[in-house]
């Protein structure tokens, strides 16, 4: 049965809860074969930063602050949040299918001399029985086994990584090779695999007795299962070309502004010395009226142009006024 847990504060998300108690049962029945026994006990808490603190309480462990929810088998103990993403009854429902299979199969393996689960198969199993497909927009499982990103299976066995990209990614394997294993395998080889640990049977040694096949081979055909998806191709190549044309722009202007500056400085370099028009490499003295008394008569004289007489001068179209220092 079930014993509910919350502070007064959280009446409504409790009810949640408690209404989502038989369909969280029943989808664990149909994946494990078995009901929880005894009572179970369901605390709600408010947030991670009370979720956390309540495992740490009972267990002594760190708890990251993404999950949603904790099962604690030895205690038939179930922790879940109260502010979940979205207030769906599907939601609530589904976190508590969820770590009610850790408990079920937690009761089915704890007795003297069965073996446990691997992680990944405990979290598969509940992932199954949640009704849980991962997103391919977030962890893209074909992908990642076409470039041979995936997590070996051998570094899930006792525990997941902590962070949530690296935990999202181990989520996504541990469910879909589950499923690969009930697609693959028929309908009652994970039944088997229970009774086969229920027995004391490692997962190695039950899959080579019930199929003929080590858990190495299994493993290297779903990801070679996974290989086989190519859905994924035209996005990629659009998202390729997309970049292409992007980059090919980038370097069409670069080539633009290079050309006009090259033009530019060859217009500069074939300037006369000499040219009024031209302050790149000559100052504008003041120019005089006219000659005085003792001047030379026979050195020419230089007539202030009028100010408002400019002249364009280089490619730019920067102006220089004769005569005057100003530019603009």
């Amino acid at each position: 049965g079930l014993r509910l847990l919350y502070p007064a504060g959280l009446t409504r998300e409790a009810a949640r809860y408690q209404r989502s108690w038989p369909q969280a049962v029943a989808a664990v029945v149909r994946v494990l074969s078995r009901e929880p026994l005894g009572t179970i006990t369901v605390e709600v808490v408010a947030n991670s930063e009370n979720l956390t603190q309540r495992v740490h309480a009972i267990t002594g462990e760190s708890l990251p602050n993404w999950v949603l929810g904790v099962a604690i088998p030895g205690r038939d103990l179930v922790l879940v949040r109260a502010d979940l993403p979205g207030l769906e009854d599907h939601r609530f429902q589904g976190l508590l299918t969820h770590e009610l299979a850790h408990i079920v199969l937690h009761q089915r393996l704890s007795h003297e001399g069965a073996t446990p689960a691997p992680r990944w198969l405990d979290e598969g199993l509940a992932q199954v029985a949640e009704g849980r497909i991962y997103a391919p927009q977030t962890v893209d499982l074909p992908v990642r086994a076409f470039f041979g990103r995936l997590i070996p299976l051998a570094e899930l066995h006792h525990a997941f990584p902590r962070t949530e990209g690296a935990s999202s990614l181990a989520y996504a394997q541990a469910e879909s090779v589950t499923r690969f294993l009930r697609r693959v395998g028929g309908p009652t080889l994970i039944e088997d695999l229970i009774l086969a640990l229920e027995s004391g049977l490692t997962l190695d040694a039950a899959l080579l007795e019930r199929t003929a096949k080590s858990l190495a081979t299994w493993e290297k055909e779903w990801r070679k299962d996974l290989e086989k998806d190519r859905t994924w191709v035209p996005g990629i190549l659009g998202q390729a070309l997309i970049f292409l044309g992007i980059l090919a722009a980038a370097g069409m202007g670069i080539l633009r502004v290079r050309e006009r500056r090259r033009r530019a400085e060859a217009e500069w370099a074939d300037a006369p010395a000499d040219d009024p028009t031209s302050d790149l490499h000559h100052g504008l003295p003041e120019t005089p009226r006219g000659t005085k008394a003792g001047d030379d008569p026979k050195a020419p004289t230089r007539r202030r142009v009028a100010e408002g007489n400019r002249q364009p001068w280089g490619p730019t179209g920067t102006r220089a006024s004769i005569g005057s220092d100003r530019r603009w």
